[in-house]
């Protein structure tokens, strides 16, 4: 039997669900800071705790509102001719501050221009929020990721791999269900289900390749002309292991 495929409207309701969820928490912290400020004379100390709470609340809801923006646009990206190989290096290069912090190594591998038809903005998140994961996952001062990007036929591939502590079997089949926050440290950011209906939304696929303790590959698959979008079923999460961490 089936699944049921939820119409636009009730994805459109489980969104405001979920957002009136999320942001019960936020708002709370607000109102208790307002709260307080009308009832209490607060020492210094007192205020500047609060003022901090309330705008790590505030920053909060902006990024569930940008988020809920974000989602609006998966299903229709905007692609135009992009130098992926420009989107994919700027992209390392803004991981590199988070990853120097651990003593981790990111080394992108790849030519120096390859155009491709991408709606940039929506790929560069994804790109990011796959490097993310990557640092989230290495352990410090031994940690090394490394980024490629490389054509073959009429396809592009972004790899990337790292030598963390790799995804346990059990759970590489919910790594792309909405939700799912493995390797996650603060569960921030886009997650893999995002990822996965954005690479779909170009006419392409994410396929992963892990080991415990030897670490993982996330191999981001698109197609290098102006695809026919269809929505890949992704029935295979296995690639060959082109990189040797041995």
């Amino acid at each position: 039997m089936s699944e049921k495929v939820p119409s636009e409207k009730e994805q459109a309701e489980d969104m405001l669900r979920k957002a009136a969820h999320d942001l019960r928490s936020p708002l709370s912290i607000i109102h208790m800071f307002l709260q307080r400020l009308e009832s209490d004379v607060l020492s210094d100390a007192k205020l500047k705790q609060f003022h901090v709470l309330a705008c790590q609340a505030s920053s909060k809801i902006e990024d569930m509102i940008e988020s809920m923006r974000f989602e609006e646009k998966l299903h229709q990206p905007k692609c135009e001719r992009h130098d992926l190989a420009t989107l994919v290096q700027e992209t390392v290069k803004g991981s590199k501050a988070t990853a120097e912090q651990k003593k981790i190594e990111v080394d992108y591998v790849g030519p120096m221009s390859l155009q491709a038809y991408v709606d940039p903005k929506l790929l560069d998140r994804v790109v990011m929020n796959m490097l993310m994961n990557a640092v989230q996952a290495s352990e410090p001062g031994k940690g090394s990721i490394a980024v490629e990007l490389f054509l073959n036929g009429s396809t592009v591939f972004i790899d990337i791999a790292d030598n963390g502590k790799g995804i346990p079997s059990e759970n590489l089949e919910k790594i792309f269900l909405p939700g799912f926050t493995h390797g996650k440290a603060d569960g921030t950011g886009i997650g893999l289900d995002v990822c996965k209906q954005v690479v779909e939304g170009h006419g392409g696929e994410i396929r992963v390749h892990s080991e415990e303790r030897c670490g993982t590959i996330f191999t981001t698959v698109l197609p290098h002309a102006m695809p026919n979008v269809t929505a890949f079923d992704i029935s295979e999460v296995s690639i060959d292991d082109t990189l040797d961490w041995e």
